[in-house]
């Protein structure tokens, strides 16, 4: 709701993930597990995002702020796939992105206690410079088309008013 101001209705899809990371924890090297459930979270969102006829993607993606957001890593994930992704906050420092958040009143938000959906299954060490033709040869062990599906099939569509 706090980013309503900015713009008009807002819709949000709730995009039920755990049958996803499931296979990923089941199928895949751990190392690599925020790569593939990134990998995913950006197939499902295109399908969204085609559906919805929006030009590109926008993530909050920040080179260094977590051990998954390296050059390597958003190379691996972005390539999943082809439709352009945006990523307004990429050079931003810590700090910098908490005084944005506060200026546009998301912090208070942004640190409320959640369960995170990739914190969940995270192994001890990730990969911090995955290489693409591994990823791509792991994937192949997944069924990516059915699992996301049946993540679409099952998410759930909110409206949010001002």
């Amino acid at each position: 709701k706090s980013l309503n101001r900015f713009q008009f209705n807002s819709k949000l899809y709730l995009v039920p993930f755990a049958d996803v990371q499931k296979q990923i924890v089941l199928k895949m090297p751990a190392k690599l597990r925020v790569v593939f459930y990134r990998r995913f979270m950006l197939r499902i969102a295109q399908v969204v995002g085609r559906k919805e006829r929006v030009s590109a993607l926008v993530t909050g993606d920040s080179i260094g702020q977590v051990a998954s957001q390296t050059l390597e890593n958003i190379l691996a994930i972005s390539e999943a796939v082809n439709i352009p992704i945006l990523r307004p906050l990429i050079g931003f420092d810590k700090e910098e992105i908490i005084n944005l958040a506060k200026k546009i009143d998301t912090f208070d938000i942004s640190i409320l206690p959640y369960q995170d959906c990739c914190a969940r299954f995270l192994p001890v060490r990730v990969e911090i410079k995955a290489n693409l033709k591994q990823v791509k040869l792991e994937e192949k062990r997944l069924d990516v088309k059915e699992l996301v599906k049946r993540a679409l099939k099952a998410t759930k569509l909110l409206t949010i008013s001002k």
